[in-house]
């Protein structure tokens, strides 16, 4: 009552204003005289069936789906590099190549020793062919010949190893003392990397000339079996060993050709390419240094599909399926939601006693980057051609009862019951009370009674 008299008053009020009666006049005038109407502005807003959802947004981080950390098989001076960090490259690109000169001359030396692993078949299945008979005398006169020439071979091999021992040696006291003081940080890592391959390429000097005489050795043990089986002439247990021979020969080219295949394979190793296609995003080696192996030497990004994995609560979980569309916002690419796919769902929770979902992003035009943030959000409800109204269109009386006002007849406010359903913060879904078409009063319905009539001033 209290608060209808003040209505009254202020209603009285304006409309004295409204004449450009002066408060005096106004009580001291003509009491006969009424006063104008003073009616409540309002705003009202015509119904149309609308779609509202009630959302949760969770936040997660963009990533590449596919990316490719490129390691050379085996550590070597750069040679020379083909990209740079933002190049794109396709599946087998080559990315860099690696210095193959060691790997020449160890092919090299494996071509030698193959030489004489065939030679040494050949005079096998020669002496296998001629311990039935023959000219035994000059035969044995040219295996003699032979066995001559590996001794004089395995003198000059002999040298050979102590010289390669002595290069070992110093190499290895060298290594040594620089590993010192490399650890110690007196030295630069080029002195010792350069130190470390001179100590391997001793080795390998050394490993080839004592492999170089096992391989005399097998040949003049093999020309001395021939002698043998010469000398006893056509005998079984000869012509045995003879085959023999020809095994142990055949094992031993089989051996060297494998060796062979093992470095051919290791100079095509040296072309490191790229395993995808994409973007190179980290390039660790430059021409002229070395590429461990340890180390990624490239990183490449296939950026044409992303994807972004949040931690979602226990409310939303049950509502989320892979296969499902899911609006998701880069704040900085655009505040426009794009579509992106559910892929993974986890079963259960981790120590954070969320659950982890993952989404797929289509980004073939490659505007979004990896890194960027992204706000995922998930349809907990939705209603489809709903009544939409503002949730302050909505007021509640002191027994707990929605009401709202609609226009009726003759720009009057009438009070209808509502209730509601769906709500997303800003607007509610209204169930029952309101209908497509009616006239809601959205603005001055804290002002306004059942019957009362109004000023409209604004029709949305």
């Amino acid at each position: 009552m209290k608060f209808r008299l003040q209505h009254t008053l202020a209603a009285v009020l304006c409309a004295a204003l409204l004449t450009g009666c002066t408060a005096a006049a106004f009580f001291g005038g003509n009491e006969e005289e009424e006063p104008a109407p003073v009616l409540v502005p309002v705003e009202t807003m015509r119904i149309t069936p609308q779609t509202i959802r009630n959302e949760l947004s969770y936040a997660g981080q963009l990533s590449p789906v596919r990316q490719a950390v490129v390691l050379p098989r085996m550590q070597g001076l750069v040679n020379e590099t083909f990209a740079d960090v933002g190049d794109r490259v396709e599946e087998g690109d080559v990315l860099f190549t690696l210095d193959e000169r060691d790997v020449q001359n160890q092919i090299r030396a494996l071509q030698a020793q193959h030489g004489q692993a065939v030679s040494g078949i050949a005079a096998a299945q020669n002496a296998l062919a001629n311990v039935t008979g023959g000219q035994f005398e000059t035969q044995i006169m040219q295996i003699d010949s032979s066995i001559e020439n590996f001794r004089v071979q395995l003198e000059t091999n002999d040298i050979a190893i102590h010289n390669a021992v002595l290069s070992y040696d110093m190499a290895a006291e060298s290594y040594a003392n620089i590993s010192i003081l490399y650890n110690a940080g007196a030295i630069a890592r080029t002195s010792y990397d350069q130190a470390r391959t001179a100590y391997d390429q001793a080795a390998n000097a050394l490993e080839q000339v004592r492999l170089g005489r096992d391989q005399i050795t097998l040949g003049m043990d093999q020309a001395q079996r021939n002698r043998d089986l010469l000398t006893y002439q056509v005998a079984q247990e000869n012509r045995d060993a003879a085959a023999i021979g020809v095994n142990t020969a055949q094992s031993a080219a089989n051996v060297v050709a494998v060796q062979l295949a093992n470095a051919t394979s290791t100079l095509e190793d040296l072309s490191v390419t790229s395993p995808i296609s994409g973007i190179v995003n980290t390039k660790n080696v430059r021409a002229g240094e070395f590429a461990p192996p340890s180390q990624p030497s490239f990183i490449i990004l296939d950026i044409s599909d992303l994807h972004v994995e949040v931690r979602v609560s226990e409310i939303i979980i049950n509502h989320i399926s892979p296969g499902d569309t899911v609006d998701i916002v880069v704040a900085s690419h655009s505040p426009e939601p794009i579509r992106g796919r559910v892929r993974t769902v986890s079963p259960g929770v981790d120590h954070t006693n969320t659950f982890g979902v993952t989404l797929e992003i289509n980004n073939r035009d490659e505007i979004l980057r990896p890194g960027m943030f992204a706000e995922v959000r998930f349809v907990r409800e939705e209603a489809a051609n709903a009544v939409v109204v503002p949730v302050n269109a909505v007021q509640r009386t002191l027994d707990g009862y929605q009401f709202a006002y609609i226009l009726g007849t003759g720009d009057t406010a009438a009070r209808v019951l509502v209730t509601t359903g769906i709500s997303n913060g800003r607007e509610v879904e209204v169930l029952s009370g309101i209908s497509v078409n009616d006239e809601l009063i959205i603005r001055g319905q804290n002002y306004v009674f059942d019957g009362e009539a109004v000023n409209v001033v604004t029709r949305n």
